[in-house]
Parts: structure tokens; C-alpha cells; sequence
């Protein structure tokens, strides 16, 4: 009973972006020009048929300028919805993220990516570790050289996983745009990044259908360099030695060097690892 309902009483337009399950119902968000130009809002209808957002929903992002095309996805261990949407700052367009604590507790903003030109129509996929984020991105793009490229980012425990901007898919001639994610096999972790692509044909309405895979690979042992169980000076040595060469991503355990979670290999994550390793609490 009690259906179809009114999932927002603001006084402007509100549109319908993105939704998803929940283990108490369904959580949406839409865009909404209440105040001129357009926030992103959500919703959280639960299964009982009511409205844990009020009768107006809850704001999401919002500022002096448009905040729109979200993407919404589900992590249900931690009880969690991050939202991504493009924001503009009046001259282009950003890709952020923020985290809900269900049912209504939006945390603070995550910059995704922030590059000159547009990046827009971010997709958001939960996928069991982590939250994975692509979009369209125009960061190589030139007056001569009009471009648009698909780019990736994963989102983990509060922390981005790969280079600050996200990592690139595609940069091939011609558009690339719509990206969506999708998980291709259960037992090795491996998912697929799509979008229309037009590098083979040139033509503005012809498109095909481009992938690229990718695998989630977990480093719960941070410090293990060496991946042997334990935290010692060859730990040390062996992050020290990465650093150096700026190729700690290319070794078989170098994700376990990145001990502050900023997706940078430094000075500082040596410092870190030391200190744990003297204080013999890196596990911790």
C-alpha cells in the first residue's frame, strides 16, 4: 500500500540518475534545481514502503554551479553507498565521490579527478573489495585534437588505490564514452571496463563495443614487501629500494609498500615502515 510514492517534495525539477539494493531497501539519487542550478540528491526507500530521507531527500552535493550525473553503488559489509557525480566549476567539469553511512550520513568529499578540461559521466561498481569508478575524461584533449578517453579509479577502505586522477583505459583517436563495469569471473577476481568507441569508424552516430579487464589484487599484509609473513629490515630494503626506482607498482607484493594510502611510494612510507617494524606492530 501506500504506492507509487513521492520520493521528493523541493520545490524544483527532480530527475531520476542512479539507484541501488540494500539489504533494508532501495537507495536513489537524482538530480534536483531547487536552488537554481542542479544538486545531487538521494532517497532511501525502505522496503516498508517508507522514506528514511524525509519527504525532501537528502543533499548530496551541492554549490553554485551544476552537480549532476551521478552513479551509485553498494557495499553491503560496511553498510555504505558512495555516490559520484560530476560537478562544475563554470568552466568545467570534475569528477567527485562521497561516502553515506546508511542510513543518512554523507561524509566529506573525495576528489576522483580534477584535471584540466572535462571529466564526465563517472559508473560506479561495488565489487566485494572495493569500490571501482570509470568515466569519460578529456584531460589530452586539444583545440587541434579534440579528444575524450575512458579512465579507471578503485576506491578502498577510504583510500584510492592507483595514481592520483585515476589510471588511463584508452586513449585511442576518436571518443570513447559510457563506460560501464562489470565483473567476468568469480574465481580470479576479474572484471571488464565497456564503452563505445569510435576510433574504427570516424562517424559521430557509429560506435563500437571496446573492453579492457582488470584484476582486483588484495595486499591486506601492508609492509610485507617480501610477502614471507613477517616485518623486518629486508622489508625495509626492499621498499627503500622501489622508491628509488620509482617502480614499487611492478614488483609481485609492491602494493604492501604504499603504508599511508595515498597511492604514492615515498620517504614517508620508509619512515612509516620502520617505525612499525622497530615498534614491531606493523601487523597492526
Amino acid at each position: 500500500n501506500g504506492w507509487p510514492l513521492s520520493l521528493s517534495d523541493l520545490s524544483g525539477n527532480q530527475y531520476y540518475e542512479s539507484s541501488t539494493l540494500t539489504e533494508y531497501g532501495v537507495f536513489v539519487s537524482f538530480k534536483n534545481n531547487t536552488s537554481g542550478d542542479y544538486d545531487v540528491y538521494s532517497q532511501y526507500i525502505l522496503f516498508t514502503g517508507s522514506l528514511w530521507s524525509g519527504s525532501s531527500g537528502t543533499a548530496i552535493a551541492s554549490g553554485v554551479n551544476d552537480e549532476l550525473s551521478s552513479s551509485v553503488a553498494y557495499n553491503p559489509a560496511q553498510d555504505k553507498v558512495i555516490v559520484c557525480y560530476e560537478v562544475s566549476d563554470g568552466s568545467e567539469t570534475d569528477i567527485h565521490c562521497n561516502e553515506i553511512n546508511l542510513p543518512t550520513t554523507v561524509s566529506g568529499t573525495i576528489i576522483i579527478s580534477e584535471y584540466p578540461n572535462n571529466q564526465n559521466n563517472p559508473f560506479v561498481y561495488w565489487s566485494g573489495q572495493s569500490f571501482m569508478i570509470t568515466w569519460e575524461d578529456s584531460r589530452n584533449s586539444t583545440v587541434s585534437n579534440p579528444e575524450q578517453d575512458i579512465y579507471f579509479q578503485e576506491f578502498n577502505n577510504g583510500n584510492i588505490s592507483l595514481t592520483s586522477g585515476g589510471e588511463a583505459i584508452t586513449t585511442f583517436t576518436q571518443k570513447q564514452e559510457r563506460p560501464i563495469i562489470s565483473k567476468y569471473s568469480d574465481t580470479t577476481n576479474q572484471y571488464v571496463i565497456l564503452w563505445e568507441d569510435y576510433r574504427s569508424t570516424g562517424k559521430e552516430y557509429c560506435a563500437n563495443l571496446y573492453g579492457q579487464s582488470f584484476t582486483y589484487q588484495s595486499c591486506a599484509a601492508l609492509g610485507d614487501m617480501n610477502n614471507d609473513g613477517s616485518f623486518d629490515v629486508l622489508d625495509i630494503v626492499t621498499l627503500a629500494g622501489c622508491v628509488l626506482a620509482e617502480n614499487c607498482p611492478d614488483l609481485p607484493n609492491g602494493c604492501a609498500g604504499n603504508m599511508n594510502g595515498d597511492a604514492s611510494f615515498d620517504v614517508l612510507d620508509i619512515v612509516t615502515l620502520a617505525s612499525c617494524v622497530l615498534a614491531e606492530n606493523c601487523g597492526n
